[in-house]
């Protein structure tokens, strides 16, 4: 099967279990990227099906990328992580299934955050980012209804960041 042809199949599919994409724009997400320098050695924390991590790969500003993500165990986390395995065809990409307690990586030069959103988890992938990383964090929904969980913890820890108009958000180290 032509592989646009499996993703839409595989969308459809999630759709069946329930889960309800997303159907913002990307246009902030490819904004942030063009403030991003080339030959990125990143991370994703929060990769689910693939759509972000397949935009910074076309970007062509990633060497390398490493996918972190907790999955469940319900049939509809096997579907989003065929869709993911799809969208990275042909990259160099690392899985890691876990969350970053447990998750070591070398230096990275970015790091994106969109997984757990609760504020201690926020909170632990900022922390764990910082450990490791010498140029950029960002992430997504830094905006309305994340007042006390994402951007609270962005604040507080890195300052206030640049933001963009789909609640992407990135600091420069």
């Amino acid at each position: 099967m032509e592989k646009q042809a499996e993703i839409k199949k595989l969308t459809i599919d999630l759709y069946r279990y329930g889960y309800k994409a997303q159907r913002t724009p990307k246009d902030g997400l490819y904004d942030l990227i063009k403030k991003l320098p080339k030959n990125l050695v990143m991370a994703e924390i929060g990769y689910w099906a693939g759509e972000s991590a397949e935009i910074f790969l076309k970007s062509g500003k990633v060497n390398k990328f490493y996918a972190i993500d907790q999955y469940g165990t319900a049939p509809y986390f096997s579907v989003a992580e065929k869709l993911f395995d799809l969208r990275t065809q042909g990259y160099d990409v690392v899985k890691i299934r876990g969350n970053t307690s447990t998750v070591k990586l070398p230096d990275l030069d970015f790091v994106y955050i969109d997984d757990d959103h609760s504020l201690k988890a926020v909170s632990r992938d900022i922390n764990w980012a910082l450990a490791r990383n010498h140029k950029f964090i960002g992430g997504h929904d830094y905006g309305e209804g994340y007042q006390n969980t994402v951007i609270l913890a962005v604040d507080k820890l890195l300052g206030i960041p640049k933001t963009f108009k789909d609640k992407n958000w990135l600091v420069k180290l």
